[in-house]
């Protein structure tokens, strides 16, 4: 029952703050946000963003253990590709967000903890 009345709560905290046009759905225990339309582009058209030129991807994605990377710099990787494997404890494995060239695997720092990054320069094909 609390957590029931905590989420409602929530909700309703939350939904002083939304937009006159968003409907908030609450069925059973999942509460679901609608924003049936944004008057600034409702008119506009979708867009296909490119890819990025060059990503950094770091092996540490959470709080668990940083994965170890398995590709060196000169490797070709494809959209998706293992480039890093879970190691330790609570680790998850690292997959490449572009196809392309490994250009490094370099020291990186994002939370405090020092890890590994991998820098891939996309060749822009996402395959």
């Amino acid at each position: 029952r609390s957590i029931h009345k905590l989420r409602f709560s929530y909700v309703s905290r939350a939904a002083k703050t939304m937009p006159a046009k968003v409907l908030t759905e609450i069925t059973g225990s999942t509460v679901r946000m609608i924003n049936y339309y944004n008057k600034n582009t409702a008119e506009m058209q979708s867009v296909v963003a490119p890819p990025p030129t060059e990503v950094l991807i770091p092996t540490n994605m959470h709080s668990g253990d940083a994965a170890i990377p398995i590709v060196q710099p000169g490797d070709h990787v494809f959209l998706g590709q293992l480039i890093a494997k879970e190691e330790g404890k609570n680790s998850s494995p690292v997959h490449a967000t572009v196809s392309g060239t490994v250009k490094a695997v370099e020291a990186y720092k994002l939370t405090g903890r020092p890890a590994e990054a991998i820098r891939i320069e996309s060749d822009a094909k996402m395959e």
